[in-house]
C-alpha cells in the first residue's frame, strides 16, 4: 500500500476517496502529469521541440484548466 508519509492514518481515511489514495497514493497523479508531458513532447513541432517550449506549453494548459475549474465551481457550485 502506498500512502503519504506526512499524513496521519486518520487524515488518510477521512478523505472522500481514501481507498483510491491507499491504492495509488501520489504516484497516480505523478504518472498522469509525466505522461501529459511526454504527450506534449511527442506532439510538439520539431522547430519548437525543446524543454523550455514544452514547459511553457504544459504550464499554459494547466493554468487554463485551473481557471476553468474555478469558473465551473463558481457556475455550478462545488468545493471551491
Amino acid at each position: 500500500m502506498v500512502s503519504n508519509p506526512q499524513s496521519s492514518p486518520d487524515e488518510r481515511s477521512s478523505r472522500p476517496n481514501a481507498s483510491a489514495w491507499q491504492v495509488a497514493g501520489p504516484v497516480l497523479l505523478d504518472q498522469a502529469i509525466r505522461q501529459s508531458i511526454r504527450h506534449c513532447w511527442i506532439m510538439m513541432p520539431l522547430e519548437k521541440k525543446n524543454v523550455a517550449a514544452v514547459s511553457a506549453e504544459i504550464r499554459r494548459v494547466v493554468e487554463r484548466a485551473l481557471v476553468d475549474l474555478e469558473q465551473d465551481a463558481s457556475d455550478f457550485g462545488g468545493a471551491g
